[in-house]
């Protein structure tokens, strides 16, 4: 497997693939671009290319008989979300018959609203298309479930697609699903790494020995008599406050 770095962060590699069936004798590769989080393949033949050729060479060559690089990639072929959609609604406490379904969602809808609920589902009917369900689910999960959730956002994209048709809202709710799947655990896991320090930083604030209080306000009155940080940890230690204009400074940056 070779790797090329591009424009700094964008890469491109390709991989041997060998031993596959019906590409035996033609050098099927797999031509990967990579940049940050963004990572696309695609599958060529490389027979009679010159293998002394880069990876964004070989790309190049291997795209020139498409507008762009991005038609050939593998990944437009597969599932753009339908199965996931699918695969966490299947999971999701979702009552198992209409009727239970609209008694919860009665509930939750004023009278006049809940008739223009009940109207288009007589609609969803009649279409015979199969969109019944569908539209019921993405009612009952904005309505009884927990909204922003991963199967809210899923009965959501299934109730854009095949509903109303729409591809952007599709798009958009799929988009927001997949991060939720692959990265939401992990950014709330940062968000309270963050929270935790600042509630440190607070509480060592709050335990500040009268001495350092002393330093700090020094150093303030400097520094809003328009001395910088540098300055005013230096005027500061010359006044008799602190062990050092660098260890003034120190605590200058902790005192949040």
């Amino acid at each position: 497997m070779t790797r090329k770095k591009l424009n700094s962060d964008l890469e491109i590699s390709s991989r041997s693939m060998p031993n596959v069936e019906g590409f035996k004798d033609n050098k099927l590769t797999m031509i990967t671009s990579k940049r940050g989080i963004s990572e696309f393949s695609y599958f060529a033949s490389l027979a009679n290319i010159d293998e002394t050729l880069s990876d964004a060479e070989k790309n190049k060559l291997m795209s020139e008989k498409f507008t762009f690089p991005w038609e050939a990639y593998s990944e437009l072929d597969e599932d753009h979300g339908l199965l996931l959609a699918f695969e966490i609604l299947s999971k999701a406490q979702i009552p198992e018959n209409s009727a239970a379904m609209l008694a919860d969602i009665e509930k939750t809808a004023l009278p006049h609203h809940f008739e223009i609920m009940i109207s288009e589902l007589e609609k969803r009917k009649c279409a015979n298309d199969g969109t019944e369900k569908v539209f019921l689910t993405a009612l009952w999960l904005d309505r009884c479930g927990e909204r922003l959730s991963s199967q809210w956002f899923a009965a959501m994209a299934n109730y854009a697609y095949y509903v109303l048709n729409d591809d952007f809202r599709f798009g958009f709710f799929v988009a927001h699903l997949k991060l939720k799947e692959k990265h939401e655990n992990n950014a709330m896991r940062g968000e309270i790494t963050i929270q935790s320090a600042r509630e440190g930083g607070k509480a060592r604030s709050r335990n500040l020995s009268p001495r350092t209080i002393e330093i700090l306000q020094k150093m303030e009155n400097y520094v809003y008599s328009g001395h910088t940080v540098r300055r005013a940890a230096q005027l500061t230690h010359e006044a008799g406050f602190g062990a050092s204009a660098e260890a003034n400074r120190g605590l200058w940056k902790r005192r949040k």
